[in-house]
């Protein structure tokens, strides 16, 4: 038995956000909002916290809470 878990697959909403994230330079100071990235991938906001909540789990996105908060990339 493995203790070590192996990472899951990305779905392709979850690389969709990473990459649309990258490309526009989302950063702490312009993290990208839920309903910005709903409107994007034609998915109810609730959906796409869903799906960003695995990507923040597993360290591959970080989330600013708050007005004028969203998700952004950690690092370049």
């Amino acid at each position: 038995m493995e203790t070590e878990s192996t990472p899951r697959p990305l779905s392709p909403v979850q690389d969709g956000i990473l990459r649309y994230l990258r490309l526009h330079g989302a950063c702490y100071a312009r993290p990208v909002s839920s309903q910005r990235l709903a409107q994007v991938f034609r998915a109810s906001p609730a959906y796409i916290r869903q799906e960003a909540s695995d990507l923040v789990r597993s360290h591959r996105l970080r989330v600013r809470r708050g007005k004028g908060g969203g998700y952004y990339l950690d690092g370049p």
